[in-house]
């Protein structure tokens, strides 16, 4: 009965954290290089579960917080840990908003190539040097405002949906559309029937040589 009260309690103590500096460093470097979390506590020697453990126990922690509890050191541990977490996934997305950033801008140094020759006439050694900068990737601005500003660049911004009053279909008045259509065809064909009366009537000249 007392081995099962402190198997009970244990599992409510401490989170399994490492203690060891060096692999949390080696996991959260990995971390933020954008290795998904699960693969970082692989390379660091941590354990899988026990990195989400100690997550899900830093969120109890958190909302302990927020309601005003006082923190047990092992939720103030764990709540330690997410945020190192959270701080090294926040830099692979800065990292890679500014390379793509970069790529939409466009501009930056691709190759430079230095040439040395001696001029024929002279006989002065002579250097030039040219540089290849990297076009502007409209593809890049797209995608980044497409995610950064989705509202007003993303697909569902080019989604516009007319409704009529209250939130009913529109209603489309055709009556004079349709009148004013018939008009027009009405005078069209007038017009072609004087056209071919007028042909009717003109008298056209032939003379006929015979040979």
């Amino acid at each position: 009965m007392l081995c099962g009260m402190a198997r009970k309690k244990r599992g409510r103590g401490r989170p399994l954290l490492v203690s060891d500096p060096d692999v949390e460093k080696r996991f959260l470097d990995a971390v933020s290089s954008g290795v998904p979390l699960k693969h970082a506590a692989t390379y660091a020697g941590m354990s899988e579960r026990t990195v989400f453990n100690t997550l899900s126990r830093a969120e109890e922690a958190a909302e302990k917080r927020a309601s005003g509890v006082p923190l047990a050191e092992f939720d103030v541990v764990a709540f330690e840990f997410a945020e190192k977490v959270r701080r090294a996934r926040s830099m692979v997305s800065v990292r890679n908003v500014g390379l793509i950033q970069k790529a939409a801008t466009g501009g930056h140094v691709l190759e430079k190539t230095t040439k040395r020759y001696r001029d024929p006439e002279t006989g002065q050694l002579v250097e030039e040097e040219s540089v290849r900068h990297a076009d502007i990737d409209w593809r890049a601005a797209k995608w980044l405002l497409e995610k950064s500003f989705a509202a007003d660049f993303g697909p569902a911004a080019q989604h516009i949906e007319l409704t009529g009053l209250d939130g009913q279909p529109v209603q489309v008045e055709t009556s004079s559309v349709v009148a004013s259509l018939n008009e027009r065809l009405a005078l069209v064909a007038a017009q072609r029937a004087e056209d071919a009366v007028r042909d009717e009537d003109e008298v056209i000249d032939v003379e006929v040589v015979e040979e």
